[in-house]
């Protein structure tokens, strides 16, 4: 992870749902901890149709304790997924304009760091926070590192947290949440692809 002075455009991104192509894990996580409560099984629909941030506020749509949560993290721990094909020549991209590229998720540090290694992004994140329980904190706490900052997340809490801190917020399709579910949140654009988020910041950096 490289220095983050003089530099005048931060972009964060949520991690499972937007870097990560981890629906299918999402569900087979939760269908262990639903396995454990001897729940039936859900589906990746169930997955996109339910799933809320905090995760408490998940377990609770689907009926289970707030101890679950903790359950679904360690179970996703043990699962290995895809980030999304064009991530690491976005991330690559976005550094190359002199961005500042940074991660914040829920997700434990051991979690997060293995995909990222795994995935061949370590060496293109600037900033990594794992264990974030409040994204608007974290977000605020990093807001002064640049003149315009960016958040990117695949669900409403995501673009809420953005807007709460001064961020420009994109939602990105594709995630946990569906686009109509996206798009209630008013964020300031829905994009399908990472790559759109480069070519969005990289062309206001260019102009």
């Amino acid at each position: 992870m490289t220095s983050t002075t003089d530099r005048e455009t931060l972009v964060v991104f949520d991690w499972n749902g937007t870097v990560m192509d981890d629906v299918s894990r999402a569900t087979n996580a939760m269908n262990q901890v639903l396995s454990h409560y001897d729940r039936d099984d859900i589906t990746e629909d169930d997955v996109r149709r339910t799933f809320r941030l905090p995760m408490t506020e998940w377990t609770t749509a689907l009926g289970l304790p707030d101890e679950a949560a903790d359950l679904w993290s360690v179970e996703v721990s043990f699962l290995d997924a895809a980030a999304r094909p064009e991530a690491h020549a976005v991330l690559l991209e976005l550094r190359s304009a002199g961005v500042v590229v940074g991660v914040a998720s829920a997700a434990s540090e051991a979690a997060v760091v293995a995909d990222a290694r795994r995935c061949g992004l370590i060496d293109v994140i600037d900033l990594l926070a794992t264990g974030v329980s409040d994204k608007t904190e974290y977000l605020r706490s990093v807001r002064r590192l640049a003149d315009r900052a960016v958040y990117v997340g695949d669900c409403e809490y995501d673009v809420e947290c953005a807007r709460a801190a001064g961020f420009e917020a994109v939602a990105i399709a594709g995630g946990y949440r569906s686009v109509a579910d996206l798009e209630s949140a008013m964020p300031d654009v829905v994009v399908t692809d990472l790559g759109d988020v480069a070519g969005l910041v990289t062309a206001t950096i260019r102009s």
